[in-house]
């Protein structure tokens, strides 16, 4: 019987291989939790490659996108660290106050943790498609991500249904935190970069 290495069943395995093996270095790359910005930047890299079907090595092109976006990733996760932070500290500061304009001020630090969150959806994985430098990432990711507004929400819906399911009882815990050392962060990039290479695909013709 000749196998076929090229048919749809071994072109998955090679998939998921590559998933569970960029997942690997997504968690080592992360391991000083500083680098976690880095990190991301570079597993959208690898995980646009893949979507566009270009060849991919793993491992090494992993670590060469980490060198390139470690400084500014580090520096983008600490922006992002320190605004959620401080919109944390406001939010259970004003959230039990029934003045009215306490009130105003819970509603927009709400809006600002969406907005940062939303930031983070597109900053790192820009980080990781193009050359830019910092402020400029900054800049556009914001501008972008309320222009392809559609995409945005589909993306916040993704990572709440992620959520839910994980956190649903004690047994999706157990499983999801199993399905996420092996390949489920890499997963999670890959189903978001689909949408996120779509925007940056219509800025790049």
């Amino acid at each position: 019987m000749k196998i076929n290495i090229e048919g749809k069943f071994y072109k998955f395995l090679y998939f998921i291989a590559d998933l569970a093996l960029l997942n690997l270095c997504f968690i080592i790359g992360s391991l000083p939790l500083i680098t976690i910005g880095a990190s991301i930047s570079s597993c959208y890299k690898i995980i646009f490659k893949m979507i566009r079907k270009e060849d991919v090595f793993v491992v090494k092109d992993y670590i060469k996108a980490y060198q390139e976006n470690f400084k500014n990733g580090i520096l983008l996760q600490l922006l992002h660290t320190f605004l959620i932070a401080w919109f944390v500290f406001c939010f259970t500061l004003f959230y039990n106050q029934d003045n009215f304009i306490f009130k105003v001020y819970f509603i927009i630090i709400y809006l600002s943790i969406l907005a940062t969150i939303t930031h983070i959806l597109y900053s790192y994985a820009m980080l990781g498609r193009y050359q830019n430098n910092l402020i400029t990432a900054i800049k556009n990711s914001f501008k972008i991500s309320i222009i392809n507004y559609q995409e945005t929400i589909i993306m916040f819906l993704i990572l709440f249904t992620i959520y839910a399911l994980c956190f649903y009882n004690n047994i999706t815990i157990i499983v999801s935190s199993s399905i996420f050392l092996t390949f489920g962060f890499a997963l999670m990039f890959y189903i978001l970069g689909i949408y996120l290479l779509k925007v940056f695909s219509k800025y790049e013709k």
